[in-house]
């Protein structure tokens, strides 16, 4: 394990974090924070954002230099961690979860007003006001988003070609497709599985969002 390895999983294991949750305050991939403590990867492209959620220096998470447990209570020390200003961001479950979408059939989705839960802000949604999260339900959308998985919504985002979407229709339901693009007044989307194109007219869309992430379930 290498220092900056041992440093995260020391500081994220204070903190409560999971691996997952770690990664998604972070922009990163549970599999990533995972080879970055075991020792597999060694300088990781998101360590600012890393020692800003965990409380240290940059320079100090990458070195390993961060007070044992053992010495925190006994004050300062030559390898004190230096704080760094307040996130922009939340730490806790602030990134509401408004409803829950299946895939496969369209309009299996319910957009509720108000949360029926919570979640952890994943960095790229830091400040955007109205981003929320839906969980996953069905196998439509296989092998990219599982059953029971969590996807986070940019609602004013434009979606590009082969990005994935959250579609709500004009009645308020919606669905998790691959978007493809407006061909005049009709929205083409891809499904996965079984693959499939899927046509709406314009009149029934009320938002396209784009997906920017996911959390296994």
């Amino acid at each position: 394990m290498t220092l900056i390895g041992q440093a995260v999983s020391r500081l994220r294991k204070e903190k409560g974090f999971s691996q997952q949750q770690l990664g998604s305050m972070v922009g990163m991939s549970q599999q990533a924070i995972d080879r970055l403590e075991s020792g597999r990867t060694g300088h990781p492209r998101k360590i600012v954002q890393l020692a800003r959620v965990l409380g240290v220096s940059p320079d100090g998470l990458e070195r390993g230099e961060i007070l044992p447990a053992t010495q925190a209570a006994a004050g300062p020390s030559e390898q004190s961690v230096i704080p760094l200003p307040a996130p922009a961001f939340s730490l806790g479950r602030d990134l509401p979860v408004l409803g829950r979408a299946q895939g496969g059939a369209e309009g299996n989705l319910v957009m509720e007003e108000g949360a029926i839960d919570w979640t952890f802000r994943p960095a790229d949604l830091a400040g955007v006001r109205d981003a929320f999260a839906v969980y996953v339900t069905g196998t439509s959308m296989v092998p990219k988003y599982q059953d029971g998985d969590l996807v986070y919504v940019h609602p004013s985002r434009p979606p590009r070609r082969d990005r994935f979407v959250l579609v709500e229709t004009s009645d308020h339901r919606g669905l998790i497709k691959q978007f493809i693009k407006w061909d005049e007044d009709i929205l083409v989307l891809r499904q996965l599985n079984p693959e499939d194109t899927v046509r709406l007219p314009r009149a029934r869309v009320l938002r396209v969002m784009l997906i920017i992430g996911s959390m296994d379930g």
